[in-house]
């Protein structure tokens, strides 16, 4: 096996579940920042609470608002999520829209230069996608366990949240990846 070197997603930004108003993640800058200096491929995820298709590609117009010139080596992923033990904006979003919405902004994020990846657990993987309709995009699943038991393909599995890499401080989600979804030597 070839050495892979390890990589950063970092959250960039959110929609906020009640607010439904655009923010930058308060540890952008500094997450960026540590990212470039440790020499790391990285990439972004966004926490969408989109629930129409102009408010995802809003999302994904927002991300490069925030990115500008700066090129990455590492997908920029979709993070839709049921809310739960909490109202939320999108507790009424049928799933042909919660699809139609995901399938929006990966083809945004892929228009903007960008590898688009949809991240999510099984229960909207499951319940909320079609995935027939987004074939064409990467699947990152999170399931905390040993061994994935998602039905169907996947790129990429988040499988603990407290993981440990030096350099920071508290616990880390874990991944791994699969498939080449980003260009490195």
């Amino acid at each position: 096996w070839a050495k892979v070197p390890y990589r950063a997603i970092v959250r960039i930004g959110y929609r906020g579940y009640g607010t439904g108003k655009l923010m930058k993640d308060e540890q952008y800058d500094a997450n960026l920042a540590g990212a470039k200096a440790s020499g790391k491929l990285f990439g972004f995820y966004f926490f969408s609470q989109a629930v129409n298709n102009d408010e995802a590609i809003e999302e994904a117009d927002y991300i490069k608002s925030l990115l500008g010139d700066e090129t990455i080596d590492f997908p920029v992923a979709y993070d839709w999520e049921i809310i739960k033990d909490d109202d939320a904006r999108t507790d009424g979003v049928s799933a042909a829209q919660a699809t139609a919405c995901a399938k929006a902004f990966c083809n945004r994020v892929k228009e903007l230069g960008y590898t688009p990846i949809i991240y999510s657990p099984s229960k909207e993987l499951y319940f909320k996608y079609d995935l027939t309709q987004l074939a064409d995009f990467d699947i990152w699943y999170c399931e905390y366990a040993n061994v994935p038991t998602f039905y169907y393909q996947f790129s990429m599995w988040q499988y603990s949240s407290s993981g440990k890499v030096d350099g920071i401080e508290g616990d880390v989600d874990m991944n791994i990846c699969f498939t080449n979804i980003a260009d490195y030597d």
